[in-house]
């Protein structure tokens, strides 16, 4: 629980210099890192939406995304989170899930342009509030304060072991699934340590198109490669690209000999290796090449996280693997049962 500073100063702003308000203004979420059994005290769901932070001085508010990009009057349009913020002390920085139950986050920034009522926001940290700095204080605490000013939280679990093991989360994933939230937020404290661990899908598909890169780095190699699946009919449904997963070494071997013998003349000219670790390095550029249409109709396994819209394409596909032993004809629709119908 917070202590009794805490409890005695949330009346009363304590920002009595300019050095503190520059403080507030300089406040970064930190960033989530993928969950691997890192030592964690709390947990919270995180609900399919986005990065939202609400900072309020003197009665007037800054409202920004994870890009920092300024949401205010968007925001403020919607009557009843513009109600429920006027209810935030002075001098109080707060970050929230932008979400709206049963739309998916792809559909969220649609909703605040058309200042939708069904927008909601939901808090899960409060690093500053009334002036008082509370981000070492305990996050149940914290949100308990939150809660009593009339704005919604997410709820805290804390955490009885030195970790989730993969039993625990394994049922914590089955329950985000349930819940139809994007998964968990796992955190060693209110505002540090901060681990993600969300459901993860796979589908076998075929390549139906590919792409070059433009990239300083890989111009000329592979950028990804467009999958599909068979609809029941016989046709083609396109679930999107896939790039994330393939490694420099292979996106290398798409490129001319030319832009090879390029790219290795520009490693040799930047490169701080030496000896070995150069060698292995060196090695990369003398693999034989690939075609691209060499990749039409193969058959791999995508990692993806959701799909959206009903119908639409894969959100955040990441290739996996090359399935060799598949076979093209057992790449259908109805591996995503009814997350797709």
């Amino acid at each position: 629980m917070g202590n009794s500073k805490d409890r005695e100063c949330i009346g009363q702003s304590r920002f009595n210099t300019q050095n503190e308000m520059v403080k507030m203004k300089e406040i970064e979420r930190p960033k989530f890192k993928d969950y691997t059994n890192q030592p964690v005290n709390f947990l919270q769901p995180k609900l399919d939406g986005h990065f939202t932070m609400i900072k309020k001085t003197a009665g007037s508010y800054i409202c920004t995304t994870k890009n920092d990009i300024d949401i205010t009057d968007k925001l403020l349009k919607i009557s009843h989170i513009k109600q429920e913020l006027d209810s935030l002390p002075d001098d109080s920085c707060v970050m929230a899930e932008r979400h709206s139950p049963g739309v998916p986050a792809s559909s969220v920034p649609t909703l605040l342009n058309d200042a939708d009522e069904r927008m909601m926001l939901t808090v899960f940290a409060a690093p500053i509030l009334h002036g008082v700095d509370f981000s070492d204080t305990d996050l149940g605490f914290v949100m308990l304060k939150v809660k009593q000013l009339g704005l919604s939280v997410a709820a805290v679990t804390k955490v009885r072991t030195e970790f989730v093991d993969e039993k625990g989360k394994q049922a914590l994933l089955e329950l985000a699934i349930q819940n139809k939230w994007e998964g968990w937020v796992l955190k060693e404290s209110h505002m540090s340590g901060w681990y993600k661990l969300k459901p993860v899908k796979t589908i076998d598909g075929f390549v139906i198109n590919t792409y070059k890169s433009t990239s300083d780095s890989f111009k000329g190699g592979l950028k990804c490669i467009r999958i599909g699946v068979w609809n029941e009919d016989g046709s083609i449904r396109d679930l999107g690209t896939a790039g994330n997963g393939f490694k420099k070494p292979y996106r290398l071997q798409f490129m001319s000999e030319e832009r090879i013998a390029e790219a290795r003349k520009e490693f040799l000219n930047t490169t701080k290796l030496k000896d070995e670790k150069l060698e292995e390095e060196l090695a990369i550029y003398d693999l034989p090449r690939l075609e691209f249409d060499s990749l039409l109709n193969k058959v791999c396994e995508i990692a993806y996280d959701s799909i959206p819209v009903k119908g639409g394409k894969l959100r955040f596909p990441r290739f996996i693997r090359w399935r060799d032993d598949k076979d093209i004809n057992d790449c259908t629709i109805d591996q995503l049962g009814e997350e797709y119908e």
